[in-house]
């Protein structure tokens, strides 16, 4: 560890130290008697913006939805992840904070909540608040402190707190969503299985994606619906059933022609995520390219949704001028290559993955979005460790790949191109004509 690092560490714990001390806040919350159906008001601190976090408890949040005496339900969270508690996962009071807020947009943020536990006739109680922080900042100490709630779920060791721990950061190596089907269990709420998600989308936003990324195809619900899904009209098409598994034989040929099995526009479109937050999980732009053309070459009508945002442009321009010129039109000089729209939004990026065939993908909120909607994928984390295991997807058409303690951008293609080649070549025989 350097010195900046060492200094920001030792920064850290201080803060923390701090907060923890200065608002103390002891739950009273009889674990032994925890009951979901005694859950009146339950708080969501979601202050990351983490969006595959979201996607994750989706499945948890339905359950909840589900309680017959219809608990409130308050989410705090940035401006980008709004709409997504408000517009598809109906949460009752969604707040938008800072990622970084101070104590008194806090306390005003807390008020807030009081004052909707007080309207719907909860005397300004708030039963549970859950945070799904590894690691505890001081502003989730001063939530708790002015909330105090009678339990509180979350996953960071350090903090005496927590009352309900959902796991532990660094060595619980099952998806999360089976931690979250182990908090249920622990209060005797019966959920659904198996785990699925609730796509993340809205009527609008999915018609923008298809007038973009599929505007031959025909609109009728069971085109766009997800297998194991039903299409309503008052939204997003709801998950209900469990996923289909992938065929195991390859096919050897290479230029059949594909099909979508939900589209009618005669097109087969992959997905192509090259991107994750941390600059690890970014792939460089040789194999981005090789990627790109492995898919264009596997068919004749196959296309490539390039999903980097617009902020990478210099990216995108790399990778757009780098891929073979003689791939990136069709017979009829339609586009076979189709960057990310400007200002895509969870929304968007969601309806988006919902509206391709197949996607090859970084470990990122992608992975998760694609199983909400059964997309078939192909996944490549940089670790083999515990983390890989909780944010692995889950469902049975996602194929994941682990390289121990890899820097994407650092390997060579050859290694994502091999494993690649064999998806693709996978989906094309599963979806010929």
């Amino acid at each position: 560890m350097g010195l900046k690092q060492a200094y920001f560490a030792l920064r850290d714990q201080i803060r923390f130290a701090w907060a923890q001390y200065q608002y103390s806040y002891e739950p009273q919350g009889q674990v032994e008697h925890f009951n979901w159906d005694n859950m009146k008001h339950i708080v969501v601190l979601k202050l990351d913006g983490k969006l595959g976090d979201t996607q994750v408890m989706t499945h948890f949040y339905r359950n909840l939805k589900n309680l017959a005496h219809k608990p409130t339900l308050t989410v705090v969270c940035p401006e980008n992840l709004a709409s997504v508690y408000y517009d598809v996962l109906g949460f009752d009071q969604v707040l938008v904070s800072s990622r970084k807020p101070k104590a008194q947009e806090i306390k005003n943020l807390c008020q807030q909540i009081i004052a909707a536990s007080q309207g719907a006739g909860n005397n300004g109680k708030i039963d549970l608040v859950l945070s799904t922080e590894p690691n505890y900042r001081p502003r989730d100490f001063i939530f708790n402190y002015l909330l105090k709630p009678d339990f509180i779920v979350g996953c960071d060791p350090k903090v005496k707190s927590i009352n309900l721990f959902l796991y532990h950061p660094t060595t619980y190596n099952h998806p999360v969503s089976q931690a979250f089907c182990n908090l249920m269990e622990k209060g005797n709420l019966a959920y659904s299985t198996p785990v699925s998600y609730t796509p993340l989308f809205t009527k609008d936003s999915l018609s923008q994606a298809l007038a973009y990324l599929r505007p031959k195809a025909s609109t009728n619900s069971s085109a766009v619906a997800p297998e194991g899904a039903v299409a309503s009209p008052e939204g997003p098409a709801q998950s209900a059933g469990p996923s289909q598994g992938l065929g195991q034989n390859l096919g050897s040929n290479v230029g059949t022609v594909a099909k979508s099995s939900r589209f009618d526009d005669g097109f087969f479109v992959f997905g192509l995520n090259p991107l994750g937050a941390p600059k690890a999980r970014r792939m460089s732009v040789a194999t981005s390219v090789a990627l790109a053309n492995a898919v264009l070459q596997s068919a004749s009508n196959t296309k490539v949704l390039l999903m980097c945002q617009s902020s990478f442009s210099d990216y995108i321009k790399s990778v757009m001028s780098n891929i073979d010129p003689a791939l990136l039109y069709d017979e009829q000089g339609e586009a076979r290559v189709l960057p990310m729209p400007d200002n895509t939004s969870v929304l968007d990026l969601g309806a988006l993955i919902h509206c391709i065939d197949a996607l090859i993908t970084v470990d990122t909120a992608t992975v998760h979005l694609a199983c909400a909607s059964k997309i078939p994928e192909l996944c490549f984390y940089n670790n083999d460790n515990a983390e890989s295991c909780r944010w692995a997807p889950i469902g049975q058409r996602a194929q994941c790949v682990k390289f121990a303690d890899a820097n994407f951008g650092a390997m060579d293609s050859e290694p994502f191109v091999v494993v690649a080649n064999n998806f693709i070549k996978e989906q094309i025989e599963l979806n010929k004509l």
